[in-house]
């Protein structure tokens, strides 16, 4: 979205939030990165340009929708009277669509997310300050833990917070309204979510995968699949029988690309977060808030 239809927002006192705020955090991060190696004359030939400079790539990342907060009600009336677009209502709300971009709107005079934070990497608002000026912060309504923090554990929790977004890793924090999103932020966007009901290896450097933490055989089979497992590409998902922290040594493994498809097929409303791997044991997406780290983030 252009600064044009920001201002606008800001205009009448919209409040941008969720994963918007989150990719603007991380085009600025990796522009700014891009712009120390190659200047302005590097803006000019080769910015948008996603084969060029992979490390930098998530510059130009694509933004696809984007949440509204109004205050009031005639705020959000002269917001889409100016912007000019279609109004459409969903589930209460009310979203516009541009060609490359979704509004969804809500108008309430609480603070987003409203006390509902899914990701701790959503938690950012971004709206004009007093000062005239744009700001981004993170809520103070969240519903989680971080809420109640004092000044000084927040500012600790909010920079590792800013680090884990440049490196798109994050964590489940609240209920899980449609987990296809959840899926979509892994498997679509590459995220990193390191409190799921199951553990997640990555190769080392796109090439290895550290087995050690594991003890497993190279040879394992993927039951999906059917193909070797560890084949220094792909994110192999392990299997707790018992849940994650009660028996962390017995377990299986399969790609987790392959257990995200299995998974997709037991789908039925977007709202099920219980379900079952290919050896019937229970995968509990509800349970992701109860296994958050909040030391991770201060310590």
């Amino acid at each position: 979205m252009c600064d044009y239809i920001e201002n606008i927002i800001f205009k009448h006192n919209g409040i941008i939030y969720g994963d918007y705020v989150t990719y603007k955090i991380i085009r600025k991060y990796y522009t700014d990165k891009f712009i120390v190696k190659y200047g302005s004359f590097g803006i000019l030939e080769n910015f948008n340009n996603k084969k060029f400079d992979i490390e930098t790539k998530d510059r130009i990342i694509k933004i696809s929708k984007c949440n509204i907060n109004f205050k009031s009600f005639d705020d959000f009336i002269e917001f889409s009277n100016e912007i000019k677009l279609k109004l459409n209502t969903i589930d209460g709300g009310y979203y516009i669509s541009s060609s490359n971009l979704r509004f969804y709107i809500t108008i309430d005079i609480e603070e987003p997310p409203y006390g509902n934070l899914q990701l701790l990497s959503n938690g950012f608002l971004y709206y004009k300050g007093s000062n005239n000026k744009n700001i981004i912060k993170y809520s103070s309504n969240t519903g989680t833990k971080i809420d109640k923090y004092d000044e000084k554990k927040r500012c600790k929790v909010i920079k590792k917070l800013y680090n884990d977004i440049y490196n798109k890793k994050t964590q489940i924090c609240g209920e899980i309204s449609n987990i296809l999103e959840i899926f979509d932020y892994m498997m679509k966007k590459d995220w990193n979510i390191i409190n799921l009901p199951y553990s997640v290896l990555r190769p080392i450097d796109t090439n290895e995968y550290n087995l050690s933490i594991f003890n497993k055989n190279r040879d394992d089979i993927c039951p999906i699949c059917l193909e070797n497992t560890f084949n220094n590409k792909d994110d192999i998902a392990f299997i707790h029988y018992k849940g994650i922290r009660s028996c962390p040594f017995k377990y299986y493994n399969l790609h987790h690309l392959c257990l995200i498809k299995y998974i997709q097929h037991q789908i039925v409303n977007i709202d099920d977060n219980l379900f079952k791997c290919p050896y019937r044991s229970n995968i509990d997406f509800n349970t992701c808030k109860d296994l958050i780290d909040y030391k991770y983030y201060y310590l």
